[in-house]
């Protein structure tokens, strides 16, 4: 596979004028320097002999001693000065706080603070850290004075690990599981929001406990269990859901800059995020000092818990017992390796209960013994599989299954007892009469989530989705065999449907009306539309309920594509994205009431209106990337620009913000 790779690599780059940044993968560079450095060097037969003169390769490293043993030039980045320094350490103690006084005592402690910024030896990020231990207690000259004496302990080399001890050791309980969790994941893997909740519900990682109710002797006993194995418990009233505590828990993380946001959603809430990169091997050290998970290349112990496989473990050692207890396994590249791990031991690990495989490169059967592990609550196949057994729908427990493969059974559809289901590929129907191609039996009834990509094969029927009942998120595409007109007569019999995306494709027919307003709890709406040059002319109707609508890829020349949006009382948030318009109204007092959030990202207008006091009473934010700067410069009313967030990193976390189709993630 790799020598694959290396001559495909070799091929495409032979005979041209290159530039390669590769950050931070010295360990990689002995893998790729034979074949890149090749048609780098200038090179007096130029290109008759396929090598090109003047091509550079950028290697970036944190240390000094993992540059490249070739590198003909080496660039040291400048450290902070003592002052920026000092100014980012006050900076972030400060972030947040109005109370005076309270910034008076942490200037007089100036003097221990600027010592503590000493031993962070001009690391931004520990800094940062540092001042956020600091920052959840009291200004005191006896909290400060106690961080410096165990940072003078310290070696340079092993502050970072001194500092993200301490940190982890000030965590609340309820954190220190989440950030371990994200520890799980490869270093500079983004990792979806969305994506962290399932893995933690179905981990049973996040108890509500009813704070209205006093706990008896019973349940007080239970709770310390729980809290001796790392699970997190949250006494909030039992209305607020689980996504919402996680997403607290992860705004406060990043509060403590131990996770840093990848993407954020219109809304300002945080999409994908992850651990940031100096922190990630100590976070694996302190997960495998506590048996929190342990990686695939060590000596599993019997009770181990959480294993981790990433590119470098090998599973599929046979001389290896399995470890008995186990109830989650993580699988990162290693597909060959996991399958034949899977294989083996399938029938002996009878507590597995969150199975996740990501494979790159290669592509795998999913053994037919992945049956046996009858306990699975969660299952992710997300790569290159050549096969998925449709002996899977006899998996009773499963609750969230999540399929990207090249051959997707028909029998997932009909896995009554699912919560949550992604599926992208090609789904195989097997019938004797290829004329009459009868569609396939959905009995999905218990369904909250689906997450639906066929662009080839099967693709959801009107029948199909009113048996959804149950269902309250639907990301849909739009081929030829379901029109965007049967999809709206389909959608008001989701009664309790709460958030829509749909993708269009070039081929779909588009009505002159698209109505949506019978889906009476529609708060979320995302209409992608991939029409290429085509002008959408259809007009649309929307649900009063409606809080977030995004607009992507609509071209209406002679329209204005907000007029239907004018009047919605709940409507918070407008995104228009690559779209092409006309005039853009935002006139009469008595519209858009409530929207605090507006986004134009690469949407080319003539102009937008008007220029009024009153208009838009709310707002909080206007984020304008216009794809010619003369059109953001000249064609903006004064009231926006009075609002208009300027091009920073939050402005970009939340214009980064997309709907990819299940099809690019393959």
């Amino acid at each position: 596979m790799e020598r694959d790779m290396q001559e495909n690599l070799c091929s495409f780059l032979h005979g041209k004028r290159y530039v390669i940044f590769l950050d931070g993968v010295s360990h990689e560079w002995d893998f790729l320097k034979d074949i890149v450095m090749t048609y780098s060097k200038d090179s007096k037969e130029g290109k008759d002999n396929g090598k090109v003169k003047g091509s550079r390769i950028i290697v970036t490293c944190r240390e000094m001693d993992q540059k490249p043993g070739d590198a003909e030039e080496v660039f040291n980045l400048d450290r902070l000065t003592g002052e920026e320094e000092q100014n980012l350490f006050y900076h972030s103690l400060e972030k947040g706080k109005d109370d005076p006084v309270e910034k008076a005592r942490i200037r007089e402690l100036k003097e221990t603070g600027n010592e503590i910024v000493q031993k962070c030896h001009g690391h931004p990020l520990l800094i940062q850290v540092s001042a956020s231990v600091l920052k959840t207690k009291e200004p005191s000259v006896d909290s400060w004075k106690k961080l410096l004496r165990r940072l003078s302990k310290g070696t340079e080399k092993n502050i970072p690990d001194m500092i993200f001890d301490l940190s982890y050791q000030d965590l609340p309980t309820e954190l220190k599981p989440l950030f371990l969790y994200c520890g799980i994941f490869p270093m500079n893997r983004e990792i979806f929001v969305s994506e962290l909740i399932q893995l933690l519900v179905a981990e049973k990682l996040v108890i509500q406990v009813d704070k209205s109710k006093k706990p008896d002797k019973i349940v007080e006993d239970y709770t310390d269990k729980l809290i001796e194995r790392n699970l997190i418990v949250v006494p909030v009233d039992k209305s607020k859901k689980p996504e919402e505590i996680v997403e607290d828990y992860i705004d406060k993380l990043i509060e403590r800059n131990l996770i840093q946001v990848f993407r954020r959603r219109s809304d300002g809430r945080v999409k994908s995020c992850g651990i940031q990169n100096i922190l990630h091997e100590p976070c694996t050290r302190k997960a495998k000092e506590i048996n929190f998970f342990c990686t695939g290349d060590a000596a599993l112990a019997p009770t181990a818990r959480r294993v981790v496989s990433d590119s470098t473990c090998n599973l599929s050692n046979q001389n290896r017992t399995a470890p008995k207890e186990l109830r989650a396994l993580f699988g990162f590249t290693k597909g060959m390796k996991l399958s034949m791990f899977i294989k083996t031991y399938a029938s002996k690990l009878r507590f597995l209960q969150l199975l996740s495989i990501e494979v790159e490169y290669m592509a795998i059967n999913i053994p037919v013994e992945i049956v046996e592990l009858s306990r699975l609550i969660y299952l992710k196949l997300k790569g290159q599989f050549i096969k998925v057994p449709s002996s899977i729908r006899k998996m009773k427990r499963l609750q969230t299954l999540e399929v990207r493969s090249r051959n997707v059974p028909s029998s997932i559809l009909k896995m009554k007892h699912l919560l949550h289901l992604t599926i992208s590929g090609v789904i195989i129907v097997k019938w004797k009469n290829r004329e009459a191609k009868p569609e396939p039996e959905v009995d999905l009834q218990n369904l909250r989530t689906l997450d639906f990509d066929y662009q080839y094969g099967y693709n959801l029927s009107p029948n199909s989705l009113e048996k959804l009942r149950s269902l309250k998120k639907l990301r849909v595409s739009i081929a030829k065999t379901l029109t965007l007109q049967a999809l709206c007569n389909s959608i008001p019999s989701l009664k309790n449907l709460e958030d829509l995306k749909l993708r269009v494709g070039r081929e779909s027919d588009i009505p002159s009306k698209v109505d949506f307003s019978d889906c009476k709890n529609l708060r979320t709406l995302c209409l992608f539309f991939d029409s290429g040059n085509d002008n959408i002319t259809c007009s649309f109707k929307f649900p009063d309920k409606l809080v977030k609508v995004t607009l992507d890829g609509i071209r209406t020349e002679g329209k204005d594509p907000l007029e239907k949006l004018h009047k919605l009382p709940n409507l918070e948030t407008i995104k228009l994205k690559k779209c092409t318009a006309g005039t853009i109204d935002f006139s009469g007092q008595e519209n858009f009431p409530k929207l605090q959030t507006l986004i134009l990202y690469g949407t080319h207008f003539k102009m937008l209106l008007p220029d009024e006091e009153g208009i838009l009473p709310n707002l909080e934010r206007f984020i304008c990337k216009a794809c010619r700067q003369e059109e953001q410069d000249a064609k903006i009313p004064k009231k926006l620009i009075d609002k208009l967030v300027p091009m920073t990193t939050e402005a970009e976390e939340l214009i980064n913000t997309r709907l990819i189709p299940s099809s690019e993630k393959l």
